[in-house]
């Protein structure tokens, strides 16, 4: 895998995205708001003073009061019934939050706001429910839809107990603003869309992900990337696949894969391959190399509008395990966290920040060997300084449950036994805390002890002409 940058600088790099983004059109889900944890218990990011009101400073006119940097914080806004509020602040550092309550929001309505702002100040801008959830941030649905202009256009569903608005710097600007919300009746909520994703292992010309050069590559094969799986090709994308499909399980999401859906079919073809799907579908490329990533998407589609997107992992980047010498079920679940990361970005996800996430933006290769999970964690830096991402009840809303509710974890994968390797011994030993012992030279431990950007949105990339 070789030069994938440090956590921070694919920070760095969302950051600049960030100034480069203003508007976004949003849609909220009932089912976004209020519910119960999922993976993780985590209460408020910050308890350490009371919220306060904001400066009433004509009719229906408020201005912002220092400290409000997070929720329990957060200016209070009486609405007071009006159509239309304002709401004038500064963002005064780099480090600087500003968040509002916005308070009950009545089911079926829809709030309407617009940030101008000093040509310091760009956003980023984020709706959250009642208990800090992301329901929307500001630089996704605009790379999709195509956008303009500085505003976010959310429509409720149900009733909500509190909503917020939150606006930070992207990390290095800052200046003055003013936001105008505006509450009307709306329309039906947006129904979900049960997904098809395809994992191509059969290799692929031209595929552009986000605007980026097209490249080409191969059938992958485990056995040219990890000596150890030579002969497994079968074994391997069977248990990539099964890990991906436990990822989804109880999603209407449907995982196929191209084992041998293309030319002479083996004895064990019918278990593993299948054509491809009829209708929309998204497609999840295996192979390749890039200089930077191990994997890239499309765009985070908020609201799962564009069932047929694409994503790509850069499977050869997968020799960086070699000094692991991993079995093929510690492979296997290295790929399937990628793959489930970048189809997870396709349905509506953003990055978040602990290691047990599958939407985390970057590891260790000693943690990327480990299972993740979908859940409720805290959202990544570079997406937005406070609040938290659900990501079940995200997916619950955008592809719809089959079984899975937005409170119940995810299922116990059932194991995968595939047969012994040629190699009985591991080169190295990985402790808990990532730490590596035996059989590595000093730069082999220092490349597998970096932080690997997993991925970065394609959208990002492009704003940096990358």
């Amino acid at each position: 895998m070789g030069e994938f940058p440090v956590g921070r600088a694919c920070a760095q790099r969302a950051g600049r995205w960030r100034a480069k983004v203003a508007a976004v059109l949003l849609t909220l889900f009932a089912s976004l708001g209020g519910c119960g944890s999922v993976g993780r218990s985590a209460g408020s990011q910050d308890s350490h003073a009371p919220a306060q009101g904001v400066l009433l400073t004509g009719q229906n006119s408020f201005a912002e009061i220092e400290s409000n940097d997070g929720f329990s914080q957060a200016n209070i806004v009486p609405s007071n019934g009006a159509a239309l509020i304002r709401i004038d602040g500064e963002v005064a550092s780099s480090v600087d939050v500003d968040v509002f309550d916005l308070g009950p929001v009545a089911g079926r309505s829809r709030l309407h706001v617009e940030l101008s702002a000093d040509s310091e100040i760009r956003g980023p801008v984020a709706l959250f429910g009642p208990t800090h959830d992301l329901l929307v941030v500001d630089d996704a649905q605009d790379f999709i839809a195509g956008l303009g202009g500085t505003f976010a256009d959310a429509e409720i569903s149900a009733p909500q107990s509190h909503m917020f608005v939150a606006v930070a710097s992207d990390g290095e600007l800052r200046g003055r603003y003013t936001l105008v919300i505006e509450r009307s009746s709306a329309a039906a909520p947006r129904p979900s869309r049960p997904q098809t994703a395809y994992l191509n292992f059969e290799g692929a010309q031209r595929v552009q992900i986000g605007g980026r050069a097209p490249i080409g590559f191969g059938a992958f094969d485990p056995g040219d990337v990890l000596a150890e799986l030579e002969g497994r090709r079968d074994d391997f994308i069977e248990a990539v696949t099964a890990k991906v499909a436990f990822d989804f399980a109880g999603l209407n999401v449907t995982i196929l894969n191209s084992n041998h859906a293309k030319g002479t079919p083996t004895a064990n073809s019918s278990r593993l391959g299948t054509p491809k799907p009829a209708g929309a579908f998204a497609t999840i490329h295996i192979g390749g190399r890039d200089g930077a990533l191990i994997g890239l998407a499309d765009s985070v589609d908020e609201y799962n509008t564009d069932p047929g997107q694409q994503a790509i992992v850069y499977a050869d980047g997968f020799d960086g395990l070699a000094p692991f010498r991993p079995t093929l079920d510690e492979a296997a679940q290295a790929m399937a966290n990628v793959i489930s990361h970048e189809l997870g970005h396709l349905l509506g996800l953003v990055h978040t920040s602990d290691a047990r996430s599958i939407m985390v933006q970057s590891a260790t290769w000693a943690e990327a060997v480990r299972d993740r999970s979908f859940g409720r964690f805290p959202l990544d830096r570079s997406v937005f300084p406070v609040g938290f991402e659900d990501s079940v009840q995200k997916l619950v809303a955008n592809v719809g449950s089959a079984g899975r509710s937005p409170t119940s974890p995810a299922p116990t994968p059932a194991p995968v036994s595939p047969a012994p390797l040629p190699t009985a011994t591991p080169a190295v030993v990985v402790s808990d805390s990532g730490t590596l012992s035996v059989g590595v030279t000093a730069a082999e431990a220092r490349a597998v002890q970096s932080e690997l950007c997993l991925c970065l949105c394609a959208r990002c990339l492009e704003a940096t002409g990358e």
